[in-house]
């Protein structure tokens, strides 16, 4: 997953938070191992965690997970849920379910999942979804 882990590592030193102090401002119980496996690459966080890393450290999803190089401290607004968004980059793009899901970009099941179950994707699918609509993951999530 890109620079995820390194990025992580930079932006923990550069605004001198530790495991404990990250583990505490993501209301993460110190018996989980959540950001220490992310850094060490045993995973990588779920959206909503994801978003939060964004908005402690003023950073963008991109620059978090190493689609960009650029580190900009930025504000970014509350995102709604991801199935309206999704549904509204949909409209906006003026590409139906069936043409995401012949050009590979995801399944049918993952639709059933994002917009009946009101799941949220894993960040895997969130950046083919970015590459395919050449979008920042933060518009897609609706952050800007």
């Amino acid at each position: 997953m890109g620079n995820f882990k390194d990025n992580l590592k930079e932006l923990m030193l550069f605004e001198n938070i530790t495991i404990n102090d990250l583990t505490e401002k993501l209301n993460i119980s110190k018996r989980n191992m959540l950001v220490y496996n992310w850094l060490n690459c045993y995973s990588v966080p779920r959206l909503n965690y994801a978003i939060q890393l964004g908005d402690i450290f003023h950073c963008s999803l991109d620059y978090l997970f190493g689609r960009t190089l650029n580190f900009e401290k930025q504000k970014f607004k509350s995102t709604p849920p991801f199935d309206e968004q999704l549904k509204k980059i949909i409209k906006e793009f003026k590409v139906s379910q069936y043409k995401l899901v012949k050009d590979r970009v995801c399944n049918m099941g993952n639709f059933h999942k994002w917009f009946k179950l009101k799941s949220t994707p894993k960040i895997e699918s969130l950046i083919k979804l970015a590459d395919y609509f050449n979008i920042s993951l933060d518009y897609l999530v609706g952050r800007e």
